[in-house]
């Protein structure tokens, strides 16, 4: 059957300029394509770490997420180039959607800096012209490549996904070491803050957790601060949200700070999200900071509350490891 390739491009992209979301262009693409190509077609983008199904048709059940470099669809969007599978049998990549797939069709979604976002793939039980598909395809992505990234890139994780995904990590950490690490991560990713320091309390006194792997100068100045102001200022700042429980800023200049939070203002904290973790004796308090002039919503703090307080190894009875061989001494 004769196909008019520059009619399905028209026809396919004539509506992305409409599109209010990502997932919506997509799925329009989708659905005009499929009105002239018959096949089994979907489009994956990348969020987070998997290339997320967010359109398809064709087939009784797809993929929903496919994590980086598996299959053909991970293979073309790790390189960048489209691939053409004229018999998938004879490809130990491909990914099994229809019992009746023989060739398949995938092209790279670029960004306008041709950076990878997604893929394109079309899968064939009888194909023909599979050439001529490709560069249609490739053309097709081009354009809606620009587009998505006109509405702002692929779409993100919801704060629902992102706490599940933490929440998981924080209940398998098998040590302190690891529990504090994956806290400090969770919280400045659902906070979108761009510093966490964990002050956790015991004998001889209060001491900071493990930092980040990679802090940055604000997490950095955070923890020379506080460990230059003494366990004072820290026993303070535990007894206070353990007493009275967790206080953000309000993002609103002129006011001074309360004693105990000084060296955080002196670090250049302007925002500041303080959560008590474990029990008063033996646990401590999660501080995610920003230089931002922000205020935090009440449910971003309810989110960082329920991380702080998902089960995990005591605080600080700390398995023997290599990562906790290293954790900070307490402060003098």
């Amino acid at each position: 059957m004769h196909v008019d390739h520059n009619r399905v491009i028209r026809d396919v992209t004539v509506r992305l300029p409409m599109a209010s979301t990502a997932v919506e262009a997509c799925q329009w693409t989708v659905t005009a394509l499929a009105r002239y190509a018959p096949a089994t077609i979907s489009v994956l983008l990348r969020v987070h770490d998997g290339l997320r199904c967010v359109a398809a048709t064709g087939s009784w059940q797809v993929f929903s997420t496919v994590p980086p470099k598996t299959g053909i669809v991970g293979r073309v969007y790790a390189s960048g180039a489209g691939a053409t599978v004229p018999d998938v049998a004879e490809d130990p990549d491909y990914l099994p959607v229809r019992p009746d797939v023989t060739a398949e069709v995938c092209v790279p979604i670029l960004d306008p800096a041709g950076r990878p976002i997604g893929v394109l793939d079309l899968q064939w039980s009888e194909p023909e012209e599979l050439d001529r598909w490709r560069e249609t395809a490739e053309r097709l992505a081009v354009r809606l490549g620009a587009r998505i990234v006109a509405l702002g890139g692929p779409p993100a994780e919801s704060r629902s996904e992102k706490l599940l995904r933490h929440a998981a990590a924080l209940t398998a950490a098998p040590t302190e070491w690891d529990l504090m690490t994956a806290a400090i991560g969770a919280a400045r990713d659902v906070s979108t803050l761009s510093a966490a320091v964990l002050v956790l309390a015991g004998r001889p006194g209060p001491r900071l957790g493990a930092p980040t792997v990679a802090p940055g100068e604000l997490e950095s100045r955070i923890r020379a601060e506080l460990t230059e102001s003494g366990p004072g200022p820290l026993g303070r700042m535990i007894a206070r949200a353990h007493r009275y429980g967790s206080g953000y800023t309000l993002g609103e200049p002129g006011h001074p700070p309360t004693d105990e939070h000084l060296p955080l203002a002196r670090a250049g904290v302007r925002t500041l999200v303080v959560v008590p973790v474990g029990p008063p004796d033996a646990g401590g308090v999660l501080l995610v900071a920003d230089e931002r002039l922000l205020r935090p919503d009440p449910t971003t703090v309810n989110l960082i509350e329920l991380l702080a307080g998902r089960p995990g190894p005591a605080w600080t009875g700390c398995v023997p490891s290599p990562g906790c061989a290293s954790r900070p001494a307490p402060i003098p």
